[in-house]
């Protein structure tokens, strides 16, 4: 027998989950899928692990590695104004477009590889050297004890411009908070031959090797990071994280290296990369969910696994959650 009470509880909790559902509708339909496919721009062959940055307008940039056929997918806005793309590459000039609309679809980007010196260019900088060496010497190449300020040159004043781990540091969290992602980590890695004390360093060191997938280096660096004088008390949990999820996220990698194909494999990786969310960013296991789901995740597939990847790849919370230090915020 119904109750009257039963009654009215059906028609509301029916309301409530429409009202979900709707919601999770209206947020899947303000974004749309962008596939973009690197290439050579004269072989026309494909750029595999390609470095990708999406920076919809002010917002903190995706960051995609292109697969073995050079292909990279993301999710973007409907309501982006203007969109950065850059993309880098070993042995290629750097690539950067921003547009006033966002493009959908697909869409193919062409790389221009760095020519390697002629003949003419090696003599211009074998005598661009003799100068400096004349600068060095006081105009006299033949006298190198010679002294004073007549001759110095102003290379020799860059190059003695002071380099502290403090500046580098500071410099590297700007860098991170504009998005030049490169360029911190080259700032971090020096500040930490400067000063291998320092727990900074180290740590930010972690989550660039985690977003490549580097997980010995990560548990070498959080190891660094604890041991230092200044390292926080709660370093301790992440570096005990990043040891414990150790085997298991080298044997996932192992696999989806090789079984590129299966796709389970990819979603397993996704979901072990998660659990070790505290030792570096999402974007590991959001990489790992577009593999798995594939080029056109619009599909009416609905099975828990795809819902979960669904769920990682439209995370919008900030990649660095757990790094906010390296980012000086």
């Amino acid at each position: 027998m119904v109750t009257h009470r039963q009654k009215r509880t059906f028609p509301v909790a029916l309301i409530g989950a429409t009202a979900v559902a709707l919601a999770a509708f209206v947020g899947c339909s303000n974004r749309v899928a962008y596939t973009g496919k690197v290439k050579d721009i004269k072989s026309l062959k494909p750029v595999a692990n390609a470095f990708v940055a999406i920076t919809e307008d002010e917002q903190v940039p995706q960051r995609l590695t292109t697969d073995s056929e050079g292909i990279f997918f993301a999710k973007l806005s409907k309501n982006t104004q203007t969109m950065l793309l850059e993309v880098k590459a070993d042995g290629y000039k750097d690539y950067s477009r921003r547009g006033p609309t966002v493009r959908t679809g697909s869409e193919e980007i062409f790389l221009e590889s760095l020519l390697p010196p002629t003949p003419m260019m090696s003599t211009a900088l074998a005598s661009n050297n003799d100068r400096v060496s004349q600068f060095r010497t006081n105009g006299q190449p033949d006298n190198p004890v010679s002294s004073g300020a007549r001759g110095r040159s102003i290379a020799d004043k860059v190059m003695a411009a002071p380099e502290t781990e403090e500046e580098l540091v500071r410099n590297a969290q700007k860098d991170l908070r504009i998005g030049n992602y490169e360029t911190a980590m080259k700032e971090f890695r020096r500040a930490a031959q400067l000063n291998p004390k320092d727990y900074l360093p180290h740590k930010c060191l972690a989550l660039d090797y985690s977003n490549g997938l580097d997980f010995d280096a990560v548990v070498k660096e959080f190891s660094l990071a604890v041991k230092a004088p200044n390292a926080p008390d709660k370093l301790e949990e992440q570096a005990t994280l990043a040891v414990f999820h150790h085997d298991a996220l080298k044997e996932r990698l192992q696999e989806t290296r090789l079984h590129p194909n299966d796709l389970d494999r990819h979603f397993y990786f996704a979901r072990e990369l998660y659990w070790a969310i505290q030792t570096g960013t999402r974007q590991p296991a959001k990489n790992e969910c577009l593999k798995f789901m594939g080029p056109s995740y619009e599909s009416e597939n609905k099975s828990d696994n795809y819902q979960w990847c669904q769920d990682v790849v439209l995370d919008s919370q900030s990649p660095y959650k757990y790094f906010e230090d390296c980012t000086g915020k």
